[in-house]
This record gives structure tokens, sequence and C-alpha cells, in this order.
């Protein structure tokens, strides 16, 4: 059992979606959960909903502007996500009221259910209406492409092949490859590497279960314009002159080195739930070890068979 998803697999679902779609665009397909932009009860810039509720009173209720998102796409009965930017608390919680103009004029306050919170004691506080939600929100959708509660607007689970959140809502860790990070003779390269046989575990910082290959990755972040065959599986080639409607329409990151070192680098793709139109399958993160560990990095489990 890998814990990871394979490069190839996911290659599988990038070449699906092209063919039966007949577009590179996915989001111009389905969006899925990409635009829940986390509301900071705690940003003090000029908002005078920062003051309530008072840090050091744990309360089931929040203060927020009435233009905010938030308040258009969450009413009674709406799950909300409540975490702190470090991790180390998340929570789910239901919305039980909502009133506007309150306490004042374009200020609506929301109340939500379970055990109250001093969110703001925390050291910094999100709050959202689609992330951190539980899978099976779109096991009802019938056909190969849909979105939860029928709504493709960035804030609903997508379904597409029978997977899940294929892209949006987290990060899905891949392997088949990884990216070793050099500056050498004042020069900076990323090359790309690959598991020897079928082992896919991480060894050692050295990589010693990982091949060199030729191929190398753009020293440059910018919208994917090509991609090259490595080991069978595509990866990003180029990124400049693309945008999020045209060629690939999907963002690429990378952190090459401006000193003298190496550092390796694992491979995400997707997007998370605040990552906009960046987000789709084409969307590589390649700036990240893998002892990173975020609320919106995740893994699919995936089989392997002989």
């Amino acid at each position: 059992m890998n814990g990871v998803l394979p490069l190839k697999a996911w290659n599988l679902l990038e070449y699906l979606f092209m063919i039966v779609a007949g577009t590179r665009n996915a989001q111009s397909i389905s969006i899925g959960i990409a635009y829940d932009w986390l509301f900071n009860p705690k940003d003090t810039s000029g908002a005078a909903y920062s003051s309530e509720p008072a840090a050091g009173t744990a309360t089931n209720y929040f203060i927020i502007p009435t233009s905010n998102y938030m308040v258009s796409h969450c009413s009674v009965g709406s799950v909300i996500s409540i975490m702190n930017l470090s991790l180390t608390y998340v929570y789910r919680r239901t919305v039980t009221a909502k009133t506007t103009d309150s306490p004042s004029s374009g200020l609506t306050k929301v109340e939500f259910d379970g055990t109250a919170l001093d969110f703001m004691s925390w050291s910094n506080c999100g709050m959202g209406v689609a992330f951190g939600h539980v899978t099976g929100s779109t096991d009802t959708i019938s056909g190969m492409f849909g979105n939860a509660n029928g709504t493709n607007n960035g804030l609903n689970s997508l379904k597409l092949f029978g997977v899940e959140d294929w892209y949006g809502q987290y990060w899905n860790i891949l392997t088949d490859a990884a990216i070793k990070g050099e500056y050498v003779d004042s020069a900076a390269v990323n090359t790309v590497y690959i598991p020897n046989a079928d082992d896919h575990t991480v060894v050692t910082n050295d990589y010693n279960n990982y091949s060199v290959t030729s191929n190398t990755m753009p020293l440059n972040n910018g919208y994917t314009t090509a991609l090259q065959f490595v080991d069978g599986a595509l990866i990003t080639l180029t990124s400049t002159g693309g945008s999020s409607s045209t060629y690939f329409c999907d963002y690429y990151y990378q952190a090459s080195r401006t000193s003298a070192g190496t550092t390796w680098y694992c491979v995400l793709a997707g997007g998370s739930f605040s990552d906009g139109g960046n987000d789709g399958p084409f969307y590589l993160n390649c700036d990240l070890g893998w002892g990173v560990s975020y609320w919106d990095i995740g893994a699919r489990s995936f089989v392997l068979i002989p």
C-alpha cells in the first residue's frame, strides 16, 4: 500500500479529462473548492469588528463584515471550519444563527454550536465555509463531472471520474518524481529524479533510492505552457507565456536556490482550498520538502498491484 499517489496515476486522470472534456481548462468544467479565502477575525487593518469578541473570552460567535463572502455563503445549518494557521487547532462547527446589522450596521454576527472557543487568543486564526469538510459530499452525483450541492462556485467539492476533490481542497502528494535543487558554479538547476523500480519511499535526505534523469524543471514560477515526459509520466517543462485560460491553464511553483548547496523538493499537485484560479490538474508545487506538514497537504491511499 502506497500512502501517496504516483505521478503516473495522476497523469491518467489528466489524460482522461482532456479526452472526455475536450479541454485543458478544468475550471471551465468544474472548479471544486478553490475560493475559500479564510476570513481572519484577528485582522486589525482598520476593521471595527476585530475587537469582538475580546481575547481571553471563549465564545460561540464571531463578528464579520456583511460584505464578506462567508456571510453570503453560510446560513443556519451550514458547517464551517475554525482553525489557527499553525494547525494546532482545527474545529468544525454548525452555524446556529446569523444576524445582520449586529452589533452595528455593515456587520453580521454568526453564532455556532459546540464548545465555546477563545480563538481571539490564538496566534492566528482562519475561518472558512468549504475547507476541512469530510468526504462523501459528492456521493449522490451521477455522471463523470459535477459539484456537491449542484453549485460550481469554488466552494463545493467536485467529482471527476468518481474521484472526489481531484484538485482543490488540499494538495496531493505525488511520487514517481522528486526535484533536486542545486546551486553550482553560480547557476541554479532543478533536476528531476525518479524512484528506483517501484520503491517510492524516501529513505534518506540523499534520496538513495531515487535515480537522476536528464530532465530539469523551470527556474521560474508561472502558468504552464508545455509538458515533458519523465519515465512515462508528464511533468512541467516550461512555464512562460501561459495564463489561467490558455495552454494548460494551471500554475507552477518552484524554489530554485540562490546560494551554494542542495535542497530536495517533493511534487505536490492540484492546489488547495484558497488557491483560486491557479488550481487544476496541471497545477504543481515543487518548492517544499518531504517533511513539510500543513493542513492543506494530503495524500490518497493507492494500492500497488505487482
